[in-house]
């Protein structure tokens, strides 16, 4: 059977007001809802998940720390640092904001949907799954990354900086990534829509458009183009 522990500020087997801040110890339990509360910090975890709901309220600027690798924020109106170090994936959900603090792991997953943003630098990773859609916004800086797969829909934004050995890119809607400060030795770009994408190829660029997509690449890579017009892949200027 499915253990729950669900945290609230109000009268229950755990309960705290919105100013304190309260460590759990937690055995067992495969998710964890938290609502209402400023601060946690949760330790001695086994999850395969934490999975954090709530408002404005449930986390403060102060942030969410433990040691699980695999954290959920859904909510309205949440600002939140997430600093863990054995942190593999983490997934936003509805309105969130969160600054991705240093992780010993190397990143995995990062997802963003509705109207959340996330924003992080100097990470490593091997194979790294990047995704948004809806209004979703990522904005990563000094990565270190073997194989990037990234999934855009909507009206997302992406931001990316550093390094790759290998870029796969699939853009829909009306997705903007930038990804002319990530040197990369090979990109694959698979763009529609009115997507607006740049990337930046040492080695080789293929790529595809269609409808209004606009593909820019800085470099000098062996090229594999097809773009019906509208849409074009180009050189930047």
């Amino acid at each position: 059977m499915k253990r729950l522990l669900f945290l609230m500020s109000v009268a229950g087997s755990v309960a705290c007001s919105p100013a304190e801040e309260r460590t759990v110890l937690l055995d067992g339990c495969e998710e964890v809802k938290v609502t209402g509360v400023a601060e946690m910090r949760l330790v001695d975890m086994d999850l395969p998940m934490v999975r954090i709901r709530g408002d404005r309220q449930a986390v403060a600027d102060a942030g969410v720390t433990h040691e699980s690798s695999r954290v959920s924020i859904e909510g309205s109106g949440i600002s939140v640092e997430v600093g863990c170090p054995e942190l593999r994936a983490l997934e936003l959900l509805g309105e969130v904001a969160a600054d991705l603090g240093e992780t010993a792991a190397p990143i995995e997953r990062l997802a963003v949907y509705g109207s959340s943003a996330l924003a992080g630098k100097g990470f490593n990773a091997t194979d790294l799954d990047v995704r948004a859609s809806g209004r979703g916004a990522i904005s990563m800086a000094d990565m270190q990354v073997g194989d990037v797969q990234l999934l855009a829909a909507g009206d997302s934004r992406i931001a990316l900086a550093g390094s790759a050995a290998e870029l796969t890119l699939d853009a829909t809607g009306r997705t903007r990534v930038d990804a002319a400060s990530l040197r990369v030795q090979t990109v694959g770009v698979k763009a529609s829509g009115e997507t607006e994408i740049a990337v930046w190829a040492t080695a080789h660029l293929n790529a595809r458009a269609r409808g209004n997509a606009q593909v820019v690449y800085t470099g000098d890579p062996d090229l594999s183009v097809d773009a019906e017009a509208p849409a074009s892949v180009a050189p930047a200027s």
